[in-house]
């Protein structure tokens, strides 16, 4: 069997009391994972924390490694539901305002259960993390790069798509750097407004007109 199989979620729970059993183990996974730590973490301990038998985690989850993967996925559909419904409000705005609401999107999922996004980026292995992390970045990437398609003749770059790619993962780098951070270290006021100047004149056509005038006139 394949990493990735193992990976996977042995069944989907359709009623509402199997919906409550998945719910019960993957808060159970959160807390030991806090408490234990990932190398620590086994599914006898996680069985008993939800209040379940193994023979019922099984049923849905073949080891711990699935339990915590679906922890992921839960997190990035919720973060990407958030980044898309902000994306659907800025049809109409200026690709100077557009800029910052993206930064400001990027910067406030990672608020979404912040507990959670710093236990799984310090406790889930590298290698096995790059995987799903890759995922929810393709499909932020894919986001990014329609509006900016939609908006070619508005921004600078002549790539929609490396214009996306440099925004994207430009912002995961600044975000993950977040996440290592002091608690209070980093104003995240000031932040918001730093980055989005850097992004605007990234984006902005005028921007690069008025630097150029600037220079020339």
């Amino acid at each position: 069997m394949s990493d990735e199989q193992e990976m996977v979620p042995r069944k989907k729970p359709r009623q509402r009391r199997a919906q409550e059993t998945v719910e019960a183990l993957l808060t159970a996974t959160a807390q030991l994972l806090d408490e234990e730590g990932y190398e620590q973490l086994n599914t006898n301990q996680i069985a008993r924390r939800a209040g379940v038998s193994i023979g019922s985690l099984y049923q849905y989850y073949p080891n711990k490694e699935a339990l915590v993967f679906a922890l992921v996925e839960r997190l990035a559909d919720r973060q990407y539901a958030i980044v898309k419904e902000k994306f659907a409000e800025m049809v109409e705005l200026p690709v100077e305002e557009v800029a910052r609401e993206i930064v400001v999107a990027l910067l406030e999922i990672r608020q979404l259960e912040p507990e959670l996004n710093r236990l799984l980026s310090e406790q889930l292995p590298r290698t096995a993390q790059f995987g799903k992390l890759r995922g929810w970045l393709e499909r932020l990437h894919g986001l990014v790069s329609a509006e900016l398609r939609r908006r070619h003749q508005e921004i600078r770059p002549p790539a929609p798509e490396i214009a996306a790619y440099v925004i994207v993962y430009g912002m995961h780098g600044i975000i993950e750097q977040m996440g290592m951070d002091k608690e209070g270290e980093v104003d995240h006021g000031q932040l918001v407004r730093e980055v989005s100047e850097m992004m605007t004149r990234y984006l902005s056509k005028r921007s690069s007109d008025d630097e150029t005038n600037a220079m020339f006139g």
